[in-house]
């Protein structure tokens, strides 16, 4: 229910409306003092008729625009509201020592919002590190391209001028070389020294660690292998000592499964990652998953009849869900045409639900639509550790109280230690189940002395 969001943007519809964002001389009092409060802006945010924007959210919207594909041209982003809930996400894990994670449908911008939200800090961070990490150099070169676009468009068109040192491809660092005097001709760098770098972690996973960093930014998590692993590494980095001081970010669409499996494990037990959790509306569960945008948040449709382009938002930004849900069904009944397969990929790229971005896509004879549904029911419930003993009463039944013992996971127990175990139980059976539903097994482990 956002209104009057003209005024989050009155930088950039001046902009788009006289050619520059300020009238004003840039050797005046008053242009220094613009671009002061617009400084100011950025980096705390703004509050209008009681909604707080994000100061990365600001900054987006008025001072780095992008290609817009519809128009051919470039121009600054419409507002979503979807992006808003994203701005405000991070704000939150930042505020909550959380890292941030999640998954998307297709060609909402998120990219674009993560790299500007990169650029704020290297424009206005003091002496801090970005990375930006991904599983092939290609994905990284790609956001690279956009941060390059916001570079000039800064540089070009804001107060906000700011040289690197080192400048070059996966590689920058705000600063330049000064030199004064004439006898001693001293030389040193000027600049808030803010670093951002780029590099794949493909080979070697260690590749992001080294040095302590503000931002490390994982692209297209969606087909990032060994994410899980990329982030236990640069733990240690967004801390001084046991206080936490950076963010590790990892958003993508999600691939092929077997590359999304870390990502699918973040979206669906985030508190067992440290990252921060939202409640799954999508699917009526009310499940603790990580961050989600739906097919449905700020659609965008073309009739094919008319040729119109149709907007399921309004000027202010707030999605029609309704009418974006309208014609997303006529979209999903062509895709369904092409047989099965080839809709759940169509589904996995335009998810109305968490459990549609992972769902299984290969043929298979079980139902794996229900089967899916019941994994990422265990995905979300955590884990109970139970202890078994005899009834009291010599019934012969097992009853079972809840216990803090740890289960026994190693292969060779030493038989001088106490080795009470405990049952790891992710659902309890039903009660009188039907012969067969239910099959036991025992994994015997002898100790030899």
């Amino acid at each position: 229910n956002f209104k009057n969001t003209k005024y989050w943007r009155e930088p950039s519809l001046q902009y788009l409306k006289n050619g520059r964002y300020c009238n004003y001389h840039h050797t005046s009092k008053e242009y220094k003092e613009y671009w002061l409060l617009e400084r100011r802006k950025c980096q705390q945010g703004l509050i209008v008729d009681g909604v707080f924007i994000p100061g990365s959210f600001y900054f987006f919207l008025n001072f780095t625009p992008i290609f817009n594909k519809l128009e051919s041209r470039e121009t600054f982003a419409d507002l979503f509201d979807g992006q808003y809930h994203l701005a405000l996400y991070i704000d939150l894990c930042v505020l909550e020592d959380k890292d941030a994670a999640g998954t998307k449908c297709r060609q909402r911008g998120i990219s674009l919002y993560l790299m500007s939200y990169i650029t704020r800090e290297v424009w206005f961070g003091k002496k801090t590190t970005c990375k930006i990490v991904g599983s092939e150099e290609e994905y990284i070169l790609l956001e690279w391209a956009i941060m390059e676009g916001y570079r000039d468009w800064l540089n070009s068109n804001t107060g906000w001028y700011r040289p690197f040192s080192p400048n070059e491809s996966l590689n920058w660092e705000q600063k330049v070389e000064v030199k004064e005097g004439t006898l001693t001709k001293k030389i040193f760098h000027k600049g808030n020294k803010t670093k951002v770098k780029g590099g794949t972690t493909k080979k070697n996973v260690a590749k992001a660690v080294g040095g302590s960093a503000k931002i490390i930014y994982a692209t297209e998590a969606g087909i990032y292998p060994n994410l899980k692993k990329v982030q236990g590494y640069v733990k240690d980095n967004l801390k001084m000592g046991g206080v936490k001081t950076g963010i590790f970010i990892a958003f993508g669409a999600v691939g092929e499964m077997r590359d999304a499996a870390d990502l699918q494990d973040f979206c669906f037990n985030p508190n067992a990652y440290n990252i921060k959790s939202v409640k799954d509306v999508f699917s009526d569960t009310m499940d603790d998953i990580a961050f989600f945008y739906p097919d449905f948040w700020n659609y965008t449709y073309k009739d094919e009849t008319t040729g119109e382009v149709i907007k399921c938002y309004d000027e202010d930004g707030n999605s029609d869900i309704e009418l974006a849900k309208k014609f997303l069904l006529i979209e999903e009944a062509k895709a369904r045409q092409a047989g099965e397969s080839d809709f759940k990929l169509y589904k996995s790229q335009h998810p109305s639900t968490l459990q549609d971005a992972f769902d299984q896509r290969e043929d298979n004879p079980f139902p794996t639509h229900l089967l899916k549904e019941q994994e990422f029911q265990l995905l979300n419930k955590k884990q109970i550790i139970i202890r078994l003993k005899p009834d009291p009463k010599g019934t012969g039944k097992l009853i079972h109280e809840f216990c803090d013992h740890v289960p026994i996971s190693k292969l060779n127990p030493n038989p001088n230690e106490d080795n009470s175990g405990a049952i790891v139980v992710k659902e309890f059976p039903i009660d009188n189940p039907p012969f067969g539903l239910y099959y036991a097994g025992v994994d015997p482990i002898y100790n030899k002395d």
